[in-house]
């Protein structure tokens, strides 16, 4: 005689999740895999400004020149993406996009990991932990604002990475056998790496106390004062050497690369660049009578990246860790509330793209959610209902990916490339073109420095002309021009002393030229005459 459950509620979970508790390894490749795949389906395949990926040509660039880009300069990008270079197949803006799609698919590993850590389940067993953890990671992999920064040239997948990765790092001192002084000091390092990135990551630096405290009190041998110095001086150690990678900023500024924001080999042009001085004045300045407005954009942007379903199991789970597991609960949410309050208070018009690490969090929130609604479904006693209610939450995450696969398309989109080819194709020889929009400036850089075409045009962006660290780079990249000044020279001047030298273009026939001269249209360029 076969024998009988004893616990006959829980056999159709089990038996969902068997194929998924056979391999340690399988899932999270599986999880990294498919998002990958449909990561690759939808990639740009060259330069693009699809999704806000305007910045994109002057990452592209600095990393293939290994020069430095716009502040904060983003040395782990650049380093990162120039080993990216090197793929033997696509573009070259195509192998820098690629590095997105990897990095995050990356994340989308990690946070099912950090998920399962979190519900305590084991890929030995647990098929309620295995479905929820999977169930929220892949809901984030196919959340449009998330996807959208996966198909271009940014820092922002990387930097969910690093998001996913510290988080990661952080749940484990909760586990079983954990070595919470090597876990520091692994924590500290990738925490300098990711400094290396975007400065975002600050945000997530109140959180470790909450669970390192609990660390700290679990393990009875460092808590004595030899061991406290002891797991201080690694972590102090561990930091210092991966901010280190911020000396790559003025060594290579030194060697003058074509793109040298800021210039930074001296202290103060170093700080400049690295504390974002020239964007501050966006930092927390947004009006307050714009705020009621920017948070229910929020609301919605939130509801939208899951789309809804997961804003009551997201809460549920917080309010389960709140009850179950308060360490994790003060932690997550203090950054799940830091980084909203930045990116809500950034006085621009893309900084929801700042909000990324935030829904990652958030989509942990949601696997505990859908672990409590697994478990009740383990309770039904008629069968067809609990088959059929299972089918549904693992359906679910998929939503995303049909309502956003033909909205992100990047697949075909060449616009960017199109502009730079036509510029470069109808400017005279040895012509100077003066831009203004960063769309134009960096992709007419990334032809001209990645690409090799039309090494006889300098490409200048007549914004940054009132930076004499700019002067200073135009001194050396483009010896023949005629400066004026070396502090900040404007358009006008600039105009006068090399109009009868060199042929003069502009991008934008808004931009002021000197008076006396007139415009002519050339292709997407004007010609000052």
């Amino acid at each position: 005689m076969p024998e009988i459950s004893p616990h006959p509620a829980q056999r159709p979970i089990s038996a969902a999740a068997s194929l998924l508790r056979r391999g340690k390894y399988f899932i999270p490749l599986a999880l990294f895999a498919l998002p990958f795949c449909v990561y690759l389906l939808t990639l740009a395949p060259t330069i693009t400004w699809g999704h806000g990926g305007i910045d994109g040509g002057d990452l592209i660039t600095a990393a293939y020149t290994l020069g430095i880009p716009h502040p904060t300069g983003y040395p782990t990008y650049v380093l990162l993406a120039r080993l990216f270079t090197f793929l033997p197949f696509g573009d070259i803006a195509f192998r820098v996009n690629l590095m997105s799609s990897f990095f995050a698919a990356g994340a989308v590993a990690l946070l099912y990991l950090s998920a399962l850590s979190l519900l305590n389940g084991r890929p030995e067993g647990g098929g309620k932990s295995i479905v929820a953890s999977a169930s929220a990671a892949l809901a984030f992999a196919f959340s449009p604002v998330f996807w959208s920064q996966a198909l271009i040239a940014e820092v922002y997948a990387l930097n969910a990475f690093f998001a996913a990765w510290l988080i990661y790092l952080l749940l484990k001192l909760r586990g079983p056998g954990a070595r919470p002084l090597r876990l520091a000091a692994l924590f500290a390092f990738s925490f300098g790496l990711a400094l290396g990135n975007h400065l975002s990551i600050i945000l997530l630096a109140p959180a470790p106390p909450f669970l390192f405290w609990r660390a700290w009190r679990s393990h009875p041998h460092i808590r004595g004062r030899g061991g406290l110095l002891k797991g201080v001086a690694f972590r102090l150690l561990a930091f210092a050497l991966a901010l280190g990678v911020y000396l790559y900023l003025p060594l290579r500024a030194a060697w003058w690369p074509p793109v040298n924001w800021g210039a930074p080999y001296t202290w103060p042009r170093f700080c400049w660049l690295v504390s974002g001085q020239l964007y501050r004045r966006y930092l927390f300045a947004l009006p307050w009578p714009y705020l009621p407005g920017r948070l229910s954009a929020w609301a919605r942007l939130l509801g939208r990246q899951f789309v809804w379903w997961g804003l009551p199991l997201g809460l549920a789970g917080l309010w389960d860790l709140y009850r179950r597991g308060r360490d994790f609960f003060f932690a997550s949410l203090s950054f799940f509330l830091l980084i909203s309050a930045y990116a809500i208070g950034y006085d621009t018009t893309d900084s929801y793209i700042y909000l990324i690490p935030a829904f990652l969090t958030f989509a942990l929130w949601v696997s505990r959610g859908l672990g409590i609604v697994l478990s009740a479904l383990s309770t039904l006693s008629r069968p067809a209902v609990r088959k059929a209610l299972l089918a549904v939450v693992l359906f679910l995450p998929l939503l995303p990916l049909f309502f956003n696969f033909s909205a992100l398309d990047l697949s075909a989109d060449r616009a960017a490339r199109k502009y730079g080819l036509e510029a470069l194709e109808v400017a005279a020889p040895e012509a100077v073109i003066l831009a203004s929009a960063d769309a134009h400036t960096f992709t007419l850089w990334y032809f001209c420095y990645v690409e090799g075409r039309r090494t006889d045009v300098a490409v200048l962006n007549a914004c940054l002309l009132q930076h004499g660290w700019y002067v200073e780079n135009l001194r050396h990249l483009h010896p023949t021009l005629e400066l004026p000044s070396d502090e900040a020279i404007s358009l006008a001047d600039f105009i006068s002393a090399n109009l009868s030298r060199r042929p003069l273009y502009l991008t934008d026939p808004a931009l002021p030229a000197a008076p006396g001269y007139t415009l002519e249209q050339a292709g997407p360029l004007y010609r000052v005459r």
